[in-house]
């Protein structure tokens, strides 16, 4: 899952490549489940069948939004969060160039993202854009430690073998 992955690059962030699989072993003991998906781990969480997932920073504004309730809550790590980033973009070479342009800055709109925190849980890209008072529970995390993506790409899938291997020990 995207969460799983960004959760996986925290770790590399934080703790650098010669010391992430030091905390990943330090906490697979106390790992309940390793599910296939966000998804399936939220769900097994809202059931009651764990008692911490790991999930975005505005999922208790969902719960107080449609729920009514404040009953979950973030966790907020000292060494901060890692940012997810959702983007489009424009293809090069595309025939449509001038559509696909407008399409983006239909995206960068007010109105676009005005939609966003209630449609698709997240803060929107424009900062100081208004929210809705469920958002008043989601954290704005203070620090973001981030990866070079041109670093992320290249090692990537020596990563995720190194982490798997780790976990499956």
């Amino acid at each position: 899952s995207s969460p799983g992955l960004s959760m996986l690059h925290w770790t590399i962030a934080v703790f650098g490549e010669e010391n992430y699989l030091d905390y990943w072993k330090k906490l697979e003991p106390n790992l309940l489940s390793v599910t296939n998906g966000w998804s399936a781990a939220y769900g097994m969480f809202t059931k009651g069948e764990v008692p911490i997932v790991l999930s975005y920073v505005t999922s208790p504004a969902y719960h107080l939004e449609y729920e009514k309730t404040e009953r979950y809550r973030t966790a907020v790590f000292q060494d901060g969060h890692y940012r997810q980033i959702e983007f489009a973009g424009i293809l090069k070479g595309t025939k449509r160039i001038k559509r696909a342009r407008e399409f983006i800055d239909f995206m960068l709109s007010e109105k676009f993202q005005n939609a966003i925190p209630l449609t698709n849980w997240m803060f929107p890209v424009i900062q100081h854009q208004p929210l809705p008072d469920s958002f008043r529970i989601a954290p704005h995390p203070k620090s973001t430690p981030q990866l070079n993506p041109a670093r992320v790409n290249q090692q990537n899938s020596k990563w995720l073998k190194e982490w798997s291997r780790t976990m499956s020990q």
